[in-house]
């Protein structure tokens, strides 16, 4: 810059031009979804939706974020804050929404079973029985929720057959409510039983003779427990 002076003289002055102006920044709200160890990850620039400055190009502005891992315990609606800086140092914030969702269904490990009428003609079993350890990303096994289409079984199931196998589907749902499913074979078994006679049985008798007789459960091994005299 020059300028002259009244006595007719110049000099010379500097101008120094700054910018000052801070960054517009613009967000945008996304939806994240965990992977198979239950962890996700976002870019500094995930959440930008076309932030801009007066001076600097946009693909030489920085971006920030300052929550960019999330886990199991961030399913769900997340705040996180973006912060652009200009060629000039100038900064401005905003924040977004991060949505984090699990939608992996869980592993459904089944196992094979066998399983004894009750006395009373009957049994039931919970899904627990057929479950092998069933896995989640997210949800503990203890903590899944187990159910199977079949729980009670009963003599008729089994006709005139000593056992029968009988397909029973289990249903393993997780905290976010995926599910999947597997098979296991349920073997039903009739109960194992001992008629032992009171008195001897063999042999010829002249004159009319009353046995007596006690029927006893031997399905956990002898003696048993007696059903009925």
């Amino acid at each position: 810059l020059k300028y002259s002076s009244c006595s007719g003289g110049t000099s010379n002055a500097t101008v120094t031009v700054e910018d000052k102006v801070k960054p517009n920044v613009i967000t945008k709200s996304i939806t994240v979804y965990l992977d198979g160890t239950g962890n996700a990850t976002i870019v500094d620039n995930a959440v930008n939706n076309g932030s801009s400055d007066n001076c600097t190009p946009q693909a030489n502005l920085i971006f920030e974020t300052n929550i960019k891992s999330f886990t199991c315990s961030n399913i769900g609606a997340n705040t996180v804050v973006l912060k652009v800086t200009d060629g000039s140092g100038n900064t401005a914030s905003a924040s977004a929404t991060v949505t984090i969702r699990d939608n992996l269904a869980p592993t459904a490990n089944c196992k094979n079973i066998s399983v004894y009428l009750g006395t009373n003609g009957q049994v039931t079993i919970a899904a627990a029985d057929v479950n092998n350890n069933s896995t989640d990303n997210c949800t503990s096994p203890a903590q899944l929720g187990l159910s199977i289409n079949r729980t009670t079984f009963n003599s008729d199931d089994l006709g005139s057959d000593c056992l029968k196998a009988f397909n029973v589907t289990l249903t393993v749902t997780d905290g976010s409510g995926n599910s999947s499913t597997c098979t296991s074979s349920v073997t039903l078994k009739r109960r194992i039983t001992k008629l032992v006679y009171n008195r001897a049985v063999q042999g010829e008798y002249s004159d009319p003779l009353n046995l007596s007789a006690t029927l006893y459960d031997i399905n956990d091994g002898w003696p048993g427990t007696v059903l009925a005299n």
